[in-house]
């Protein structure tokens, strides 16, 4: 479900790029309607309509560089478990077996340290 939920908000992150290009157009019409009404004052129309251009770009950059970020993301999180976590059946009965031997034995030696140690402590605690 966080997954699905993930991906939902990587989906708007991209439309945000829709969003930008409507916002460019505006901004191009503008200029074109405001040149159409004032002739003499192009240069500087062309100058507001560069710098509004270049802001709403910049915008939707942003969006598609968070969008492809969550995206690689997720990907890994995919691909690869977190420290620590095990998926389900990645670990054999072999390894299992294996490990379980490891505990036994030693906890064998802790017992065997144990009773050596038991003697010496009681025979210093008598003297």
């Amino acid at each position: 479900m966080l997954e699905g939920a993930k991906s939902i908000g990587v989906g708007a992150a991209t439309i945000a790029s829709a969003g930008a290009a409507i916002g460019i157009g505006n901004v191009l019409s503008s200029s074109i309607h405001s040149v159409a009404r004032n002739p003499s004052l192009a240069k500087q129309l062309f100058g507001y309509a560069i710098l509004g251009f270049a802001l709403t770009e910049a915008i939707a950059s942003a969006f598609l560089f968070t969008a492809e970020t969550l995206e690689g993301v997720l990907a890994l999180r995919r691909t690869k478990p977190s420290r620590g976590e095990e998926e389900p059946g990645d670990r054999s009965e072999i390894e299992r077996a294996l490990d379980q031997l490891e505990l036994d034995r030693i906890q064998e030696q802790k017992d065997r340290l144990a009773e050596q140690i038991s003697p010496r402590l009681s025979r210093r605690r008598h003297a």
